[in-house]
């Protein structure tokens, strides 16, 4: 019996509140009129928090790196590395120092997540604008921090945010200067790449040629060391054939002499002093250019040279195949509208004026519906 009158007095309540609603609608209505009037007085007047709205496309003409890229693929393939020569190999690192769109757009997000060329460049071309603008309230470091961005790769986008000056000159300013930030930022890191890779290429060649110089070295010492072997024996058989008296090897007068002749076990001193003196010299000269007439040590030389001369041209050849002064002048980064900054509200000013008249409605409803159940309480007693 208790469920049932408390079912009717929850049905008796809600229709109250229904009929206390419909009642005083005129009211209701022309309360929140009065919020909606001061909303739109508080938004015409309030001064809303503004954020700069900067777009960027990046550019993706990479023509200016096409034979700097032709080169690189060419040399990760083989095709202009020469047999016995392929020291580069790049299969590991073709890829990442290839200029592409990606690499663009990670330097770009890069740039834009750590903010260290931003914050250098704003601090150094702005300062002034902190120093001499006392009526406006903002600093560079609140404005770097309050730095954001979204990343939109398939519309080849990056949306840039940050904090307004409140003054649109000064706003043009830091865009201006964020844009160029960004686009030293990637110049430098490009240009940091493509030098990365010559003193990798300089790196490995180097440590091939420091190799190859260790076996002509080698190789010329082992050839002195057989040479001077050579001038010992032919030395040691000079003084024989001196005390000897043996001018010149004669088979005819030792045959005549009754002595028999083995060619292959002649002593060395039975040359005589004069052909003994004449080879002496001959090892003499041999030893001052081994090259001439050592095989081991000519070839030993001739990669060594080739190493040498390879090096170089294949560092030529990256240092041709693009052009510093272009990379430098080329911008990276072409924003929407350049001469227009365009703003964007942290709250939206209809969003504000809505809520100010939604609250004045709800404020206007409980009023009535509270009064018209207290009147309507104080009926009954």
């Amino acid at each position: 019996m208790s469920e049932i009158n408390n079912n009717e007095i929850d049905d008796i309540d809600i229709i109250s509140i229904v009929k206390s609603i419909f009642k005083n609608y005129i009211m209701i209505g022309l309360i929140s009129f009065i919020f909606f009037v001061f909303g739109i007085i508080f938004i015409l007047n309030f001064q809303f928090s503004k954020q700069v709205e900067l777009k960027l496309s990046i550019n993706t003409d990479t023509q200016l790196f096409e034979n700097y890229n032709a080169l690189l693929a060419s040399i990760a393939t083989g095709k202009e590395v020469k047999e016995g020569f392929d020291l580069l190999n790049l299969d590991s690192l073709d890829s990442s120092f290839l200029v592409t769109y990606e690499l663009l757009n990670d330097l770009v997000g890069q740039e834009l997540s750590q903010k260290k060329s931003i914050k250098s460049n704003l601090n150094k071309n702005l300062s002034f604008l902190s120093d001499n603008s006392n009526d406006i309230n903002f600093s560079l470091d609140e404005i770097i921090e309050s730095l954001n961005f979204e990343s939109l790769i398939d519309q080849n986008l990056f949306i840039v945010y940050f904090e307004s000056t409140q003054d649109f000159e000064n706003d043009l300013l830091i865009k201006k200067n964020i844009i160029e930030s960004i686009n030293l930022f990637v110049v430098n890191s490009i240009i940091d790449e493509i030098n990365f890779l010559k003193s990798i290429i300089d790196y490995r060649y180097e440590t091939e040629i420091a190799k190859n110089e260790i076996i002509l070295s080698s190789s010329i010492n082992l050839y002195n060391e057989s040479l001077l072997l050579e001038l010992q024996k032919l030395k040691d058989a000079l003084v024989i054939a001196k005390s000897l008296n043996i001018e010149k090897f004669d088979p005819e007068e030792m045959q005549s002499n009754n002595v028999k002749i083995y060619l292959q076990e002649i002593p060395v001193y039975l040359r005589g002093y004069k052909n003994l003196e004449e080879e002496i010299n001959s090892l003499l000269e041999r030893k001052s250019d081994p090259q001439r007439y050592d095989l081991d040590v000519l070839i030993a030389r001739n990669e060594l040279e080739t190493l040498k001369d390879y090096k170089s041209l294949i560092l030529q050849n990256v240092e041709n195949s693009v052009s510093y002064d272009l990379i430098k002048k080329t911008n990276f980064l072409e924003p929407f509208k350049e001469r227009s900054v365009k703003y964007v509200s942290k709250i939206s000013k209809i969003t504000t004026l809505f809520g100010i008249t939604f609250v004045g409605f709800v404020i206007s409803i409980i009023f009535f519906i509270f009064r018209d159940l207290y009147f309507s309480s104080s009926n009954k007693n």
